[in-house]
């Protein structure tokens, strides 16, 4: 463990127990404070140690494993960040925050609880979580999703870009459920190699860049429902993808459907009944997922149609929703 990891622990607890005093101070006097409160147990190679103070038995607990959380994202922070990180060495800060965020949440099991008492309405605990037992069960987590990964990347080389590509953006969600773990695992056991994954990862998303660079889609559709296909081109091109002509395309999305117009009184109402159909220049068919939207207005069939498609494409927010959108995950 690092000078500078040492040093953020030991600023962390020194905080930690002036924050502490200061809220006993104020419903109790500090003499009736258990004396482990005071100088809690230090953490060994065998367990890590907690102390929460609460009204309920159980809100104690809860701080208690707080505190130990706590240990946890200080030493993410100040030393396992540093040394390794998925982008070239340099610590996103958005990756950061996707760490930092789940370290937060760790469930802790095979806790104890070493020791409790009752002071002034109030209930102290000190709980304790197994090393190796914390260690082991991340771990297990981890082969599960690094297992998915080898799964969906199964004989990945005898497939076609698309299906290469959808298959690389699938597992990214595999990655970002793995990395938290990794630093997870290094903070509790400082023999662990976390080198070898974060190679791995690496290869994965510059394998899914690539792709994406050469990988090129193109979009035909009848006159009715090219609206919907110039926003489709705009779409999947903010997203990375890229769209060419019908003879340079690896991929061909086709839409295909029908437009009803109809009239009520004085409003004009269109339905539009279409479909995405991803296939290549051959014809295989990769994906198909088929829609309805409705639209109204009480100017025209136009601005119903508008309506109708306004905010269908707004619900893709990241290069994942374009594939359930064209209907990979059916």
């Amino acid at each position: 463990m690092t000078k500078h990891t040492q040093y953020f622990k030991h600023l962390f607890f020194a905080i930690t127990v002036i924050l502490f005093l200061a809220g006993c101070s104020s419903n109790s006097d500090n003499e009736n404070v258990p004396e482990w409160v005071l100088f809690p147990t230090q953490d060994n190679q065998q367990y890590m140690y907690g102390v929460g103070v609460g009204m309920e038995l159980e809100e104690a607990k809860q701080h208690a494993l707080k505190e130990i959380a706590s240990k946890f994202s200080v030493s993410v922070n100040s030393d396992t960040l540093h040394k390794q990180s998925l982008h070239n060495g340099q610590v996103d800060q958005l990756f950061s925050q996707n760490i930092n965020t789940q370290v937060k949440d760790i469930e802790f099991t095979h806790v104890e609880q070493k020791k409790a008492e009752r002071v002034n309405q109030q209930y102290f605990v000190q709980v304790a979580i197994s090393r190796a037992e914390f260690i082991k069960d991340k771990k297990s987590k981890l082969t599960t999703i690094t297992n998915s990964i080898d799964s969906t990347l199964q004989n990945i080389s005898s497939k076609s870009k698309i299906e290469q590509l959808y298959a690389y953006n699938k597992i990214q969600t595999n990655v970002a459920e793995a990395e938290p773990l990794l630093y997870l695992i290094a903070v509790a056991d400082n023999g662990f190699d976390l080198t070898p994954y974060t190679r791995l990862f690496q290869q994965y998303s510059l394998a899914e860049k690539q792709l994406l660079a050469s990988t090129h889609f193109y979009i035909q559709a009848t006159k009715k429902l090219s609206p919907i296909a110039d926003q489709l081109n705009d779409l999947i091109q903010t997203h990375g993808f890229q769209v060419s002509s019908k003879r340079k395309a690896d991929a061909i999305i086709k839409l295909q459907g029908k437009v009803k117009n109809s009239q009520a009184f004085s409003a004009y109402s269109t339905r539009i009944n279409f479909s995405f159909l991803v296939t290549s220049k051959k014809g295989t068919v990769y994906s198909k997922k088929s829609y309805l939207l409705n639209g109204s207005s009480v100017t025209n069939y136009q601005r119903a149609y508008e309506s109708a498609v306004s905010k269908f494409l707004t619900v893709v927010e990241k290069r994942s929703d374009v594939y359930q959108l064209l209907g990979f995950d059916d």
